[in-house]
């Protein structure tokens, strides 16, 4: 059964972001980096050690000599993209602003490899150092709050597990992310970038695509739970920081406690789960059918044909033996 979140009369806020002589300090320079994918700003940092140098045209022509091809939707190098990868490398603290390699060996992948659990670790540490990332991070933890930098200051891994809530972010016109809401509910306050920083509205789909490469984040779309927002907005996610799985979580509790219904729908109950305790969907989906099998006298799992599975759907339904699960029916 699908539901209506209204937000015609929602509080409109402006999101607070840096400023005075924290906003100076921290723009020197290239303050964002667009970029995505980090094989390939791990592949560019290598050329760069096994070349010494960072001259884009130089760097341009070795990663086409070593094969060495981007990961987005054009796939050749040019001298403005090469560019980029530097500057972000500067930003990242990988190279000095002067193009000093900071550590040579940081990475123990080969070029044109795939990241390696170690080479993750290393760009896990930038995220949570990386003050654009740390910024937006601070909104997830306290939208509300004036203060970014006494946010940000504290912001590590730990905290962000902890602290960190389920986010609903979407664009209001334009062409980038612009607005977000933190409750799942009529009229919840809805949170918005200001017009003048546009930069930011950008690096809003660089966060999500460095924090779920990092296994950090999840993302998906709530209307595959049959969640509709009115009025209807454009990009609508359900984007958040997961933590473990609790080991005496009880499905059968948490059912009992939440629904009145004995007929579940298997997104919806996945949303709900989410929204208290921000399990990765991976694992809501193994812990569904791993106790569901446990208890069969309680719950009975109920499939659906793939012909009516939509292909992103699927992202909310657990399979059991090759087939997908879309209800539960409380016995």
């Amino acid at each position: 059964m699908s539901k209506d979140i209204c937000l015609y009369k929602s509080k409109r806020i402006e999101l607070p972001s840096l400023t005075g002589e924290a906003h100076t300090e921290l723009l020197k320079g290239w303050s964002l980096s667009y970029v995505y994918f980090l094989r390939e700003l791990k592949d560019v940092f290598l050329i760069i050690v096994k070349y010494k140098s960072v001259s884009k045209s130089l760097i341009c022509r070795k990663c086409k000599e070593e094969n060495i091809l981007p990961e987005g939707i054009n796939n050749e190098w040019t001298e403005r993209s090469i560019l980029e990868r530097i500057n972000a490398l500067k930003n990242f603290g990988l190279i000095s602003k002067d193009g000093e390699v900071i550590n040579a060996n940081i990475f123990n992948s080969n070029l044109g490899s795939e990241l390696t659990d170690e080479d993750k670790n290393i760009f896990k540490s930038i995220f949570f150092q990386y003050f654009r990332f740390r910024e937006i991070i601070s909104w997830m933890i306290n939208p509300y709050a004036e203060n970014r930098l006494e946010i940000m200051s504290s912001i590590n891994e730990f905290e962000v597990k902890e602290k960190t809530k389920v986010t609903f972010p979407f664009i209001n016109e334009g062409r980038f992310t612009n607005s977000f809401f933190f409750e799942l509910k009529d009229n919840a306050d809805v949170f918005y970038i200001n017009d003048k920083n546009s930069d930011l509205m950008r690096f809003w789909d660089v966060f999500v695509k460095w924090g779920t490469t990092l296994d950090l984040l999840d993302r998906f779309q709530p209307k595959w739970a049959d969640i509709n927002v009115l009025p209807k907005v454009n990009s609508l996610s359900c984007v958040y920081f997961k933590k473990e799985i609790q080991k005496n979580f009880s499905l059968i509790g948490f059912i009992h406690q939440n629904y009145k219904s004995n007929y579940i729908y298997i997104p919806q109950l996945i949303l709900d789960i989410i929204m208290l305790y921000r399990f990765p969907i991976d694992g809501i989906k193994k812990m569904i059918v791993d106790q569901c099998l446990e208890n069969r006298d309680k719950v009975s799992m109920q499939r659906t044909s793939e012909i009516f599975v939509e292909e992103k759907e699927k992202v909310l339904l657990p399979m059991h033996r090759n087939t997908y699960v879309s209800h539960l029916l409380m016995l």
